[in-house]
């Protein structure tokens, strides 16, 4: 899809899911400002509210405002739930949607990594945590002599790791990887990448 028509798209879906969220942003090749983008990339936290589950428990939930909207605007969910970490859907016209819904400590590192490019984030990102002895889990990065390798994941064995700071925006996630800050449009550039390898 041309980017115009794309970009139109994403910033419709995101005005609507913007009052059940407490922050999200437009990744992906959209925030790149690809000519064309093959899908849309959504990275947010949805706002929490309490849930009455019985008569003694309440319990906090993704707002289910935000989850009936979401759904509303798909004639597809291919995989994942709001209550997860990804959806996978087809929104109503045919794109592809990829929705991230991260832990909030790391909402920053995400929203730099679904940004992309793909090999910005394996290579320059990704890259730089690993010399740092960091390494990616599924509760965000941890130290890696505090990890195993199962597979291609990493598990944290620690009961109390070493974290990272909590980012409180993607210039401090950039700043906290000592890398200068690249503009979203320019995380294509070969010659920029390179410079990593």
């Amino acid at each position: 899809m041309q980017y115009s028509k794309a970009k139109k798209l994403a910033d419709r879906l995101v005005e609507l899911l913007t009052p059940y969220c407490d922050i999200i942003h437009i990744a992906g090749s959209i925030r790149r400002a690809k000519p064309e983008c093959g899908d849309m990339e959504i990275v947010c936290l949805p706002k929490k509210v309490f849930v009455t589950t019985d008569l003694f428990n309440e319990q906090k939930k993704v707002d289910p405002q935000f989850t009936k909207t979401l759904y509303a605007c798909c004639i597809n969910i291919i995989s994942g739930t709001t209550t997860g970490r990804h959806v996978k859907a087809i929104l109503i016209g045919g794109m592809k949607l990829d929705l991230f819904l991260p832990q909030p400590h790391d909402y920053y590192r995400q929203l730099a990594i679904r940004t992309g490019s793909a090999e910005f984030s394996h290579l320059v990102l990704a890259g730089t945590w690993k010399q740092k002895g960091w390494v990616g889990t599924h509760d965000g990065l941890r130290k890696q002599n505090e990890c195993v390798r199962l597979g291609d994941k990493w598990a944290c064995i620690v009961k109390d790791p070493v974290l990272p700071p909590a980012w409180n925006s993607e210039e401090e996630f950039f700043q906290w990887l000592e890398l200068p800050w690249t503009e979203p449009q320019l995380r294509d550039q070969k010659k920029l990448i390179n410079q990593y390898q």
